[in-house]
């Protein structure tokens, strides 16, 4: 009766149209192979070379990792210069877009007088902020300013759900080593290391009932991780500590979603500075559509005005931007 009914229910779903689950595709190419390389600390951090990526219409860009293995901002002061830091995920590292286009960058001409550094990766979040710090803290290299380049959807990046580890899947053929994470929703975040990736199992990939149960158990675990609230944490708590080691840092949140805002909203009523560059970057004018939806060129220039203002003297960032790259911020957000 069981396996009647099982094949009922499968047969029912398939005729409503529903389709067997298959893992996304690969989203872009990079070439030469190794653009980044485990580490047992991050999990994986960028190589030092130069690489073209293309997406699936052969749209790319030109990526440059200097030999730190972090991706160049340009000509900046020397050592001797406050540092600004850049983390983030995609969109602060530039995915699609040439090196002079990226958000670093475009940060750095802004800011003459600093020496910007991007420690930005595909995948990368605020945990990965957190573990910065607390190298920079244990080696004396804390930078005068530590930008966090926040998106909502970073948050299952931190907790390192069942969702995300799934979204990575076709990364480097899913085998991708540990990555730092946590599932701390009040005070110092507890830092542990997992996989990155899940394999959904044969089932799900023949039967329309067991990717939908797969799929339910995602959403069951992102519930009882609570992303939303040990993102937030993280979050506050990074800032509590560049506070007291004397490192600014400022979360600026790239979106307009409701996560995001309700993240900036909560750790500025406690204290930590924020500053809202959210833009619809899912929007033609913001987006490197049809190639790909993650964000143009326009979008990291805007993000580098509005950072830089909070920085560097409002009067020079404004002199210093490039037309049209003047950031959209509801002045009462």
């Amino acid at each position: 009766a069981v396996v009647v009914a099982v094949g009922l229910l499968e047969g029912g779903l398939r005729g409503l149209g529903a389709q067997v689950w298959t893992a996304s595709p690969p989203a872009f190419d990079v070439q030469p192979p190794g653009w980044t390389q485990p580490d047992p600390v991050y999990g994986y951090v960028g190589a030092p070379g130069r690489y073209a990526l293309r997406f699936a219409d052969g749209f790319g860009a030109a990526l440059t990792h200097g030999d730190d293995g972090w991706r160049t901002t340009g000509d900046g002061p020397g050592t001797g210069a406050p540092v600004v830091e850049v983390h983030g995920g995609s969109f602060a590292y530039g995915l699609g877009l040439n090196d002079a286009a990226s958000l670093p960058w475009r940060l750095q001409e802004l800011l003459p007088e600093w020496r910007v550094r991007s420690r930005a990766l595909p995948g990368y979040g605020p945990m990965q902020a957190w573990v910065a710090l607390d190298e920079h803290l244990a080696n004396g290299t804390g930078p005068a300013v530590l930008v966090v380049a926040y998106a909502g959807f970073q948050d299952e990046r931190v907790t390192l759900t069942r969702n995300w580890r799934r979204s990575l899947s076709a990364w480097d053929g899913g085998m991708l080593p540990p990555v730092p994470a946590t599932r701390t929703l009040w005070g110092v975040p507890v830092v542990q290391r997992g996989s990155p990736t899940l394999v959904a199992g044969p089932l799900a990939g023949r039967s329309v009932l067991a990717g939908r149960l797969v799929r339910i158990a995602d959403r069951v675990e992102d519930a009882a991780a609570s992303s939303h609230g040990v993102s937030r944490n993280l979050l506050l708590q990074l800032h509590r500590r560049g506070q007291q080691a004397g490192v600014r840092v400022v979360i600026a949140g790239l979106a307009q979603d409701r996560w995001t805002r309700d993240t900036l909203r909560w750790c500025a009523a406690r204290g930590a500075e924020v500053v809202d560059v959210g833009l619809p970057w899912r929007e033609p004018a913001w987006s490197l559509a049809p190639h790909d939806g993650h964000p143009n060129a326009a979008a990291a220039a805007s993000w580098a005005v509005g950072i830089a203002q909070v920085i560097g003297p409002p009067e020079r960032v404004a002199e210093a931007a490039p037309e049209g790259a003047e950031p959209k911020i509801d002045p009462s957000r």
